[in-house]
Order: structure tokens, then C-alpha cells, then sequence
């Protein structure tokens, strides 16, 4: 069993999390999906059903884990699951909200792991296990967002309007994938296109700007025969957001956006604007007129948006959770792996690492913030575990 923390932790923390699980669960959204009996039973269903399965779990395991302190392992898993209830039945009355049976079994499945971990604590072998698994999720977003095309044929499409998604309410004049011109219809030149993707070929689109949307809205789009999307660059407020089909994709995850904040400030409505995106080694840039922006790639520390995507949060909130992110693995790391000294030196090996990794991807951006926090935080997880460990086999004094 771990060592209890205290009592008034535990409840700073309960308070936090509970805080946090409303935020996350109880903000209205845009899209209002209809509610229908095979919808609420269907389990693993969506595009992202794997992002969502995985967010539940680990969204209530620190409840489970904390509650356990104030309950026994029943009783708390038996206030979590009423917590998940009473959240999803206020789900039905909140727009842009999605109750489902598939949210009560795995935030369940989460209090229990938490509750269980309290009480049985981990062994070494799941310790490194767990280490391993921290070093892989920090070195994914470079593989994820890799590029991917489809063999059916492409289209294109301009100002679309999808359900969920906002309408982009200017006008496109003309598109292309590096030199193959891309119009609002079926492609004759699919391949050209494939491989001008997979090359990461600059994409360049002239197109008459709008009022700025309130949500995400697609001004050019690529997607395929199956109506899979292939690339995206759509506008929310006075952001560029580029999205494409990637492994992410393909694994039922989201992604973390390539987001340019505040590309279109500088333009007003009815404006005609030449707009590039750019893809090199380590680094992500577009150019709209003669202004150019680089380092838009996603980071390290952004790959929590492989779980969640809060579009239409600023972006002061974003760079908070990504924080927020590198702390936390930084800390599970700190927690799992043996050894102060050899740990100490993989965790400044893992962050270099990072840099490498992104300083040659063209997909992402290097992040020495994020690696700062991982590293200082991991080192302070391992010292504070030795310096427990160590007061816990100091001999106690006895009396004479």
C-alpha cells in the first residue's frame, strides 16, 4: 500500500480535480449532436473514440485515487460513478454536449485504477513500465502528425459547411498543393497531389478575407473519395488553424493543431490575401502577404491535444495546460524510474532528445520550455522520493 498523503492534500486536491472535471465536462459547446437511444448505448463509436476513452480514464483516476483517502476502495468508487451520473444526466440540458454510456463505463474504469493504486501502490516493474511509457508520449507528437494521403481519388473544396464546423463567409479565388492547382471539385491530378503532400510541398491559397468566425470554419479543404479529410485550413476568430490526416487520425485520436494566433488580425474584411504554409525542418511557417510567422508546429508539450482539442480557448489557456502537461510527465517520470543518478542523467538525455527530434521534424516545433519544466520537474519528483525514502529508514530513537 503507498504511504497515505495527508488528509487536508487530498482534499486541496479533490476540490481541484472536481473543479477541473466541470470545466472540462459542463462548459457548452457549439455543436449540438441529437441524442438518440443507439447513440447514448454505442461504445468506441466517433472518429476520435480512442482520445475519448482514454481522457475518461485518466480523468477520474486521480478522483478514485484521492477519494480513497476520505473512503474505503468501495464507497469510493461507488461516489465516483454517482459523480459521472449526475454529470452526464446535466450533459442532456448543456449545448455542445454529448452524454453516452461509453463516459460512465471508463470514468468508472479510471476511479477504480485510482482507487486500486492507492491501496496496492505499483511495483517496480510497473514503475518502469510507466517511466517508458512517459518517454514514448513525449516523443510522439514528431511520429503522430506525420503526414498521410489516400489512395481514393481527392477533391477539393472551398468555404465548405459541415455540421459542427462554422462557415467561412469569404471567398476563395484559387488553391494549389505545391505547382498543382487544387479547385473546388474532383481532381484529375490525385497522385500529383499525394506526393506533393507526403513531400510536405508548400500549400498556397489566395481567397478574399471575412468577418472573423466565432467557430472553427474551413476556408480550403482536401479530402477524399471516402470523405476523409486530408488537409484543412480553416479560420476561428482572428486564428489560422491547419489540420490533415495523420497517424493521430488513423489511431482514433485528435491532434494538436498547427495554429497561427492572430494570422488574420492585421487584414480586414474583403481584403484579398496570399496565403503560404511552408514545412522545413523543424519548423512550421505561413506567410500571409508579406508577413510571415514561423515555429507554428505543435510541441512537446502540446500532446495532450491528442486527447482533447478546446477549440475556442484562448491561447494564454492553452500554454497554461501545456505547462501543466510537461509538469505532470515530468513528475510521473521523476516518480518511476530508480537510481538518482543514472535517472537524473536519462531525464536530461530524454529532453535533449526532444529538441533533436523536433529540430528535425518538419511537423513539429522544438520546445525548450516545455523540456525545461519536464527536467526540472523530474529531477525534483526523483530527489524528493530519495530524500523520503531515506527519512523513512532513519533508525528512530528509543527510549532507555
Amino acid at each position: 500500500m503507498m504511504t497515505p498523503i495527508p488528509r487536508w492534500v487530498a482534499g486541496i486536491g479533490l476540490a481541484v480535480w472536481f473543479a477541473g472535471v466541470a470545466f472540462l465536462t459542463l462548459t457548452p459547446g457549439e455543436y449540438t449532436p441529437p441524442l438518440t437511444l443507439s447513440s447514448f448505448l454505442c461504445v468506441a463509436c466517433g472518429w476520435r473514440h480512442v482520445a475519448d476513452i482514454l481522457l475518461n480514464w485518466m480523468l477520474f483516476l486521480p478522483g478514485g485515487f484521492l477519494a480513497a483517502r476520505f473512503l474505503s476502495g468501495g464507497r469510493a468508487i461507488a461516489a465516483a460513478i454517482l459523480t459521472t451520473v449526475l454529470i452526464e444526466t446535466l450533459q442532456i440540458a448543456i449545448p455542445g454536449r454529448d452524454p453516452a454510456s461509453q463516459d460512465l463505463i471508463f470514468n468508472s474504469l479510471g476511479a477504480l485504477s485510482g482507487v486500486r493504486l492507492a491501496h496496492l501502490g505499483l511495483s517496480q516493474r510497473e514503475r518502469s513500465i510507466l517511466g517508458w511509457l512517459v518517454v514514448a508520449v513525449w516523443l510522439a507528437p514528431a511520429a503522430l502528425l506525420t503526414p498521410l494521403t489516400s489512395t481514393a481519388a481527392l477533391y477539393g473544396q472551398w468555404t465548405p459547411r459541415f455540421p459542427g464546423l462554422g462557415t467561412y463567409d469569404g471567398q476563395v479565388l484559387s488553391s494549389r498543393v505545391g505547382e498543382v492547382p487544387v479547385t473546388s471539385s474532383r481532381s484529375d491530378f490525385s497522385t500529383e497531389i499525394d506526393e506533393a503532400i507526403l513531400r510536405r510541398e508548400p500549400i498556397e491559397i489566395v481567397f478574399v478575407v471575412a468577418r472573423p468566425p466565432a467557430e472553427l470554419a474551413p476556408i480550403f479543404q482536401v479530402y477524399d473519395s471516402l470523405r476523409k479529410e486530408i488537409v484543412m485550413i480553416g479560420a476561428i476568430h482572428e486564428d489560422l488553424v491547419v489540420r490533415g490526416k495523420n497517424p493521430s487520425r488513423v489511431l482514433r485520436l485528435d491532434q494538436p493543431d498547427v495554429r497561427w494566433t492572430g494570422g488574420l488580425a492585421h487584414v480586414e474584411p474583403g481584403d484579398t490575401v496570399r496565403l503560404t504554409l511552408e514545412r522545413s525542418h523543424g519548423s512550421v511557417c505561413a506567410t500571409i502577404n508579406e508577413r510571415t510567422q514561423c515555429g507554428l508546429g505543435p510541441r512537446a508539450s502540446d500532446g495532450w491535444g491528442f486527447l482533447l482539442n478546446l477549440e475556442g480557448v484562448p491561447g494564454s489557456m492553452h500554454a497554461l495546460i501545456s505547462v501543466l502537461w510537461a509538469a505532470g510527465l515530468g513528475l510521473i517520470l521523476g516518480t518511476t524510474w530508480s537510481g538518482r543518478a543514472r535517472a537524473e542523467l536519462s531525464f536530461f538525455a530524454l529532453a535533449a532528445l526532444g529538441l533533436i527530434v523536433a529540430a528535425l521534424s518538419p511537423d513539429v516545433s522544438p520546445d525548450v520550455p516545455g523540456s525545461l519544466v519536464l527536467l526540472v520537474c523530474a529531477v525534483a519528483a526523483s530527489r524528493a522520493k530519495v530524500a523520503f525514502a531515506t527519512s523513512n529508514r532513519a533508525p528512530q530513537p528509543t527510549d532507555r
